[in-house]
């Protein structure tokens, strides 16, 4: 109830008598009333602009106003004020049309006493308090309901407010957008009519069983078109405890998880590459001793030895062996290149007589470069080990014959790029297309062709490493490989390889150096007892001295004892106690023109990413022939 302290009126009345009998009637009701009057609108106003007042007493028949107009311009002025009609006519129109208007109470004189008065005017202030109360609320819910549907409408997935029967209650602009309609467009209607053109609720439906279970409810949906949602409902629970609506979350997360399976896929490629490149130290200094001494054996035999055949399937065995590694070093991206500047057109047109020998009689070969020249930075041998890998694979899907086409031209890898296949950076790039008229593969086959030793081929007709070779030597270009393919309709491999400015010069072709052998002395430092063996027995065979030395800081001493007669430090990169590089370092501090070759079974890659190694030192890679290791002997003396 209202606590009156003193409540100061204004009275708007022209008749003095009146205007008594009110003053009066305040003064004897036994409450404090400060009570000041006008008869006049436009003294009415003027006193409402400077002065405050508690609550306006208004007759309606003034000398400057008539009628509800009078309350119109009262109530525009102070629309916060309880206004109180007072009239002389019974007019219940009128007394309804003042209340419509904005009055609290319409009394008519002669029938107000002091008890009806007082109640009057209390009452009015009461529910003027309340309306301001109940505007400010209001004014907030407004407020806090446009700030919850804007946040609703900024989510980009579907979100209804469902009942029993499944109809949209409510929806927000994500979910009508997808549909394109209007939230309000979706109101009554059934979600799966929406989404689904269905007659009745999908299979599983979560809303349907939160309305059972009276929880959340979770569910991943394929849907006919082959895309796949993550739906998700909450309970709305009345006040009789039961389920009443249900909201559902939508989210289309086919993207997702396509982006889920390539990361997979990339991240499982990788693995398998560093396990490839990790054993190929191993296995290289063993095919170093194979083909090494079968290296020597054969300078040393003639060719009517009995022996010689034998000894010459022993080396392609070792060479096969030596391929299959420098494969698994291709896929793990870690195999040493020749880059220099060529043109994708130069490289496929030069490579064309080798690929009809690849496909044989029964393939039609069509070839179409681009008018344009496509220069890159590129291993041309390596691109060509890509065009032969992707042309045998062609000719065994076509055994009864087909039509083989090779293309190049140029392509831009854009967002839209990228978000479709997962991986890309933007940029030119130059393109070259291998499609074939074979048998094709379906998606599982497409999903593991790169992978090392998975084939379709029979047993015994393939590695199963010509893919993972070519997805090797195209990822260590810095380029991108993709494949399309349908059973029946044949298969299409698109490589993207970087362009580059046409101002980059070729490198300048290696000239042929004469082999011949020297006399100069070699500091030897490898750990594997047999390969020293055989890399000191190429050595001295061609007329070199050999020191030998286990590891880097048995090579350390071995110099400091003839540093005035060595000429070539012949070093592995890895060895125990000190490395290549640590003993190189301090013998350079001992004599700074000292020359210098590495070799090593390990990757590259590796090499350079652990700082073994700087860019500019020579790095020989195992297994080495015997031809190799001695040309690049006498390259580093005759530097």
């Amino acid at each position: 109830m209202l606590k009156f302290v003193t409540m100061k009126a204004l009275l708007v009345e022209d008749n003095p008598g009146d205007v008594r009998l009110i003053r009066e009637m305040l003064k004897e009701s036994g409450v404090s009333f400060e009570l000041e009057s006008c008869d006049r609108l436009s003294s009415a106003l003027k006193l409402l602009r400077t002065e405050r007042f508690d609550i306006v007493l208004l007759d309606l028949g003034l000398p400057d106003s008539q009628g509800i107009e009078t309350l119109h311009r009262i109530y525009s002025q102070a629309p916060e004020l309880p206004i109180i009609i007072f009239t002389g006519l019974a007019d219940e129109a009128l007394s309804a049309k003042a209340i419509s208007a904005g009055a609290q109470d319409y009394l008519e004189k002669g029938q107000i006493d002091i008890k009806g008065l007082v109640r009057s005017i209390r009452y009015s202030i009461e529910r003027k308090q309340a309306e301001a109360k109940l505007n400010v609320s209001e004014n907030k819910f407004y407020k806090l309901s446009q700030e919850f549907h804007g946040l609703l409408d900024a989510i980009p997935d579907n979100l209804t407010l469902q009942n029993h029967e499944l109809k949209i209650l409510w929806a927000n602009k994500g979910a009508a957008k997808r549909l394109g309609k209007t939230p309000e467009d979706l109101i009554g209607q059934h979600c799966y009519d929406l989404w689904h053109g269905g007659t009745g609720p999908c299979e599983a439906c979560p809303v349907l069983e939160s309305f059972k279970t009276g929880g959340p409810e979770t569910r991943i949906v394929a849907t006919p078109e082959g895309r796949i949602w993550d739906l998700r409902t909450v309970p709305l629970v009345n006040e009789s405890g039961n389920v009443a609506n249900v909201i559902e979350l939508g989210r289309d997360i086919t993207e997702h998880r396509k982006l889920e399976e390539q990361l997979r896929q990339s991240q499982k490629m990788e693995a398998i590459g560093t396990l490839a490149g990790g054993i190929a130290h191993d296995f290289n200094n063993i095919l170093n001793v194979i083909i090494g001494y079968g290296g020597l054996m054969q300078m040393h035999m003639f060719e009517e030895d009995p022996n010689l055949p034998k000894l010459k399937e022993i080396m392609k065995a070792g060479e096969r062996a030596a391929h299959l590694t420098r494969g698994l070093l291709a896929f793990s991206r870690k195999q040493m290149m020749d880059i220099s500047h060529e043109d994708l057109n130069d490289i496929v047109e030069s490579f064309k007589k080798m690929l009809v020998r690849i496909i044989g009689e029964d393939i039609e070969l069509k070839i179409e470069l681009s008018e344009k020249s496509l220069p890159v930075m590129a291993d041309s041998s390596q691109i060509e080990q890509v065009l032969m890998n992707l042309a045998a694979n062609a000719r065994d899907a076509m055994p009864h014959g087909g039509r083989l086409g090779i293309g190049t031209g140029y392509a831009v890898i854009d967002r839209d790029f990228i978000g479709a296949h997962g991986f890309g950076e933007t940029g030119a790039y130059g393109l070259i297309t291998v499609g074939d008229s074979g048998e094709g593969m379906n998606e599982e086959t497409i999903k593991k062709i790169f992978e090392p030793f998975f084939t379709t081929k029979d047993l015994g007709k393939g590695t199963g490493l010509g893919l993972a070779i070519v997805y090797g030597i195209i990822k260590q270009h810095k380029g991108f490989i993709t494949c399309e393919s349908s059973v029946g309709k044949g298969t299409a491999f698109n490589i993207y390889l970087p362009l580059i400015e046409e101002s980059a010069k070729k490198a300048a072709a290696e000239i042929t150096v004469a082999l011949r052998g020297g006399a100069e002395t070699i500091l030897l430092a490898e750990d594997d007892f047999h390969v020293r063996k055989l890399v000191k027995e190429i050595l001295s065979d061609s007329g070199y001295t050999v020191i030998e030395a286990a590891d880097g800081a048995d090579a350390v001493k071995k110099f400091k004892g003839a540093k005035d007669t060595i000429s070539l430090l012949l070093f592995d990169v890895v060895m125990p106690n000190k490395n290549g590089k640590e003993a190189y370092e301090e013998i350079k501090a001992v004599r700074s023109d000292i020359k210098a070759i590495f070799i090593s079974g390990y990757p590259h890659d590796l090499i350079k990413e652990r700082g073994i190694l700087e860019e500019d030192v020579r790095l020989v890679s195992k297994p080495i022939a015997s031809y190799d290791l001695l040309k690049n002997v006498r390259d580093a003396l005759d530097r």
